[in-house]
C-alpha cells in the first residue's frame, strides 16, 4: 500500500509509491552529447567566456589563459545582472524590482572528458574551495541576502554544456524554498531547544536504514521524506549552519563524500543526470544554532507531472530505504572501500601499556588507519592516563552502562593520537581510577576484575553507537575484552546498528584467561541458556577468554607457531580441544612491529646507536 511520509524540516508530504516501486534497472537511462565543440569551457577558448573571477592553477599564469585546473567566470547569460541597485516598485498588490544579483560558473576541471567524481581529492577540494572563496567575496556586497551553488549534471538536469561545471547565484532575498528550511528549523528549536538536522542525523545514525556511508565529518542518508528515487543528503556530522566555515580538513573529507557517493549513483543508475544543490544560511545571518548546511542531490530520473506541481506532493516510487540499500551495497561492487574496525582493548599505547598487548593493540590500529581504513579504538580511562600523552576531551554525553539489575554512568572522553586515529576512553572512576590496571601494585589481582571488564566490554558496543560509528569489525583482544563477541551475538543480536558488523578475536597470552564464579553471567546479562561446555561454561565457571574464542566470526593470535602450540594439550591450558574444534577460523599471524619506535638509530636509552648500514 502506498505510504505519506511527512518531511520534518518543512512539513512538506510526499507519497512513497511502493505499489509503483522500481529497482534501479527499472529507470530510463538519459544520455547526453559529449560532442559539444568547440566547448567555451575548454582551454584555448578561455575568450568565450566573460574575464575569469578567480581560477586555480600554475604561479605566474596570465589571467584568462590556458593552463588553469578550476576556473570560475561570470554567466555569460546570466540569470541576474550584477550592476544596478534593486529599485523596489509596486504595481497594485504586486511588487517588483530590477533583477539584481549575481550569477558565475565555475569550471571545474580543464578535462572535458572527466566529470567531479572522476577528479582526485585535491582537485575536488579547488573546487569546494572556490565555491567557499566566491561566497566569502559577494558576502562582503551589502545588497545580497543570499548565495546558491548548485550542479546541474546532463541535459535532463537542466546543463546546456557537458563540460563539467556548477553555479553560484547571489540574490537580494531568501529564496522562499530556503525560507521553509529556515522558519522549520527554527521553530523546532525553539519548541525542543535543540536543531533538528543534528536530530535527523542522531536518529539515522541510530536505525542506519537509509544511511549510504558515514565516516567521521560527514553522514550521507536517503531522506525519510525522499521527494525523488534515490534523492541523498549529505549532511557534516558537526553542527554548523555556514558552508563557507569548513576547515581545509573538511573540505578534504567532502571531496572524499562527494567522489563516493556521485560514484555509487553511477554504477547503481548508470551515470544518471542529476542537481544537487548546497544550502547554507543566509549571508546576513550567519553561525545559526537551529539550521545546518547540507548538500541535496537529486538524481532526474522521473518526471515531475500535473499532480505533483498542481497539489505540492511528490511522487516517489522507490522507498528510501530500498534506495540506501542498493547505494550501500554499491561500493561494494565498484572498488575496494574503507572498513570501519572497532578496536575493543584494556591497554593500547601512547596511553598505556603494560605488555604486548598494548604495543600491538596502539601499533596494529595506526598501521590499518594509515592504509586507509577508519579505525577507532576504545579502552579505559585510567589514573593518570593524560600525563604525558594526547590530549583527552570530554564527550557532551553520559552513558547508563547495565550491569546487572542497575546501571553504572560512564562518561567518555575523546583523544586523537597519529595518524588522526580516534580512542574513546571509559570513564568510570570507581573502576579505573586506581593504583594499577588489573591488581594491585603487590601483584593481587582486584577482586572487580569480572565486573570492570564487563563494564569496558557493554561500553565498546555503547560508544559505537553514541558516537554513529557502525563497525564492519569489531576486533576485540584478550579476556579483558572476550565478552564483546558474546554480546554482539546475544544481547546486541536484534539490533540494527550492528547487523552488519562481523567481530574477531585475538590471544595475546592464552595463560591469562579471565575465570570468575558463574554468577558473573548475571552482572553481564547473558543469558543462562549460553552457559554450557561450547560456549561460556568453564569446569562450572564462567571464561572471559573462552567466550571471545566462542563467539567470534574470527580468532587470531601473534603467530603461526603460536597457533598450533595453543592446540596443543601441554600448552592450551584447558582450551586446547576449544581451539582445535575451530581450527577453520583460527589464523596465527606473526605480530608486527613498530619500527619508528623500536628503532635502535634512534633509540634514546641504547648508550650507541646504530642501524644496518652504520654499525
Amino acid at each position: 500500500m502506498p505510504e505519506l511520509r511527512r518531511d520534518p524540516v518543512i512539513g512538506r508530504w510526499v507519497i512513497i509509491s511502493t505499489e509503483r516501486s522500481r529497482r534501479p534497472g527499472g529507470f530510463s537511462s538519459i544520455r547526453d552529447n559529449q560532442g559539444s565543440v568547440p566547448c567555451p569551457f575548454c582551454p584555448g577558448n578561455e575568450s568565450k567566456t566573460p574575464p575569469e573571477i578567480l581560477a586555480f592553477g600554475p604561479r605566474g599564469r596570465a589571467p584568462n589563459s590556458p593552463g588553469w585546473t578550476t576556473r570560475v567566470v561570470p554567466n555569460k547569460f546570466p540569470a541576474l545582472q550584477i550592476e544596478g541597485d534593486l529599485h523596489r516598485s509596486g504595481e497594485d498588490l504586486f511588487d517588483r524590482m530590477d533583477g539584481l544579483g549575481a550569477h558565475e560558473v565555475i569550471i571545474e576541471t580543464e578535462d572535458h572528458t572527466r566529470q567531479l567524481e572522476n577528479l582526485d581529492e585535491n582537485r575536488v577540494m579547488d573546487v569546494l574551495a572556490s565555491w567557499r572563496d566566491r561566497i566569502v567575496d559577494l558576502k562582503k556586497d551589502p545588497r545580497f541576502e543570499y548565495i546558491l551553488v548548485f550542479k546541474n549534471r546532463g541535459a535532463a538536469a537542466g546543463a546546456s554544456l557537458a563540460h563539467a561545471h556548477s553555479q553560484l547565484i547571489a540574490t537580494p532575498m531568501v529564496p522562499i524554498r530556503v525560507k521553509q528550511e529556515l522558519r522549520g528549523a527554527e521553530e523546532y528549536f525553539e519548541q525542543k531547544g535543540r536543531c533538528i538536522f543534528c536530530q535527523i542525523l542522531r536518529a539515522e545514525l541510530e536505525k542506519r536504514e537509509r544511511v549510504v556511508e558515514v565516516n567521521d565529518d560527514f553522514a550521507v542518508i536517503t531522506p525519510f521524506a525522499s521527494r525523488f528515487p534515490f534523492e541523498m543528503w549529505i549532511l557534516p556530522r558537526f553542527h554548523t549552519s555556514d558552508f563557507e566555515a569548513s576547515t581545509d580538513a573538511q573540505f578534504r573529507s567532502l571531496a572524499r563524500t562527494l567522489k563516493s557517493v556521485i560514484g555509487r549513483l553511477n554504477n547503481v543508475l548508470d551515470n544518471p543526470p542529476y542537481n544537487f544543490i548546497v544550502h547554507t544560511s543566509p549571508l546576513k545571518n550567519s553561525r545559526l544554532a537551529h539550521f545546518h548546511w547540507h548538500i541535496e542531490l537529486m538524481p532526474k530520473i522521473v518526471h515531475t507531472a500535473g499532480f505533483e506541481w498542481g497539489a505540492g506532493f511528490y511522487i516517489n516510487p522507490t522507498p528510501p530505504e530500498q534506495a540506501a540499500q542498493y547505494l550501500r551495497e554499491a561500493t561494494h561492487r565498484s572498488h575496494c572501500h574503507e572498513v570501519k574496525i572497532l578496536f575493543a582493548a584494556s591497554e593500547a599505547v601512547p596511553f598505556i601499556k603494560t605488555g604486548g598487548l598494548g604495543e600491538v593493540v596502539g601499533a596494529l590500529s595506526a598501521s590499518l588507519k594509515t592504509a586507509g581504513h577508519d579505525v577507532r579504538v576504545v579502552l579505559p580511562k585510567y589514573r593518570g592516563l593524560h600525563r604525558g600523552g594526547p590530549s583527552l576531551s570530554l564527550l557532551p554525553f553520559e552513558l547508563k552502562i547495565p550491569i546487572g539489575a542497575g546501571e553504572v554512568p560512564v562518561r567518555v572522553y575523546e583523544a586523537t593520537f597519529s595518524p588522526r586515529l580516534r580512542a574513546y576512553l571509559v570513564d568510570s572512576p570507581a573502576h579505573f581510577d586506581r593504583e594499577g590496571v588489573y591488581g594491585e601494585p603487590g601483584g593481587r589481582e582486584f577482586a572487580d576484575n569480572d565486573v570492570r571488564f564487563i563494564l569496558l566490554s557493554r561500553a565498546v558496543l555503547e560508544i559505537a553507537k553514541a558516537v554513529g560509528f557502525c563497525p564492519d569489525v569489531v576486533h576485540a583482544h584478550d579476556w579483558q575484552t572476550g565478552l564483546v563477541p558474546a554480546l554482539l551475538k546475544t544481547v546486541y543480536r536484534a539490533d540494527p546498528f550492528f547487523k552488519l558488523t562481523a567481530s574477531v578475536f585475538s590471544i595475546h597470552n592464552i595463560a591469562f584467561q579471565g575465570v570468575f564464579p558463574k554468577e558473573t553471567l548475571g552482572a553481564a546479562n547473558l543469558p543462562w541458556s549460553e552457559f554450557t561446555a561450547e560456549k561460556l561454561e568453564f569446569y562450572d565457571r564462567v571464561n572471559f577468554l573462552k567466550a571471545g574464542l566462542a563467539y567470534a566470526h574470527v580468532i587470531s593470535t601473534v603467530s603461526p607457531t603460536y597457533a598450533l602450540e595453543t592446540q596443543r594439550e601441554d600448552f592450551g591450558i584447558g582450551l586446547d580441544g576449544f581451539l582445535k574444534r575451530r581450527a577453520a577460523e583460527y589464523f596465527g599471524i606473526l605480530n608486527g612491529l613498530d619500527t619508528h619506535y623500536w628503532n635502535p638509530a634512534r633509540d634514546p636509552h641504547l648508550a650507541r646507536r646504530y642501524s644496518a648500514k652504520k654499525w
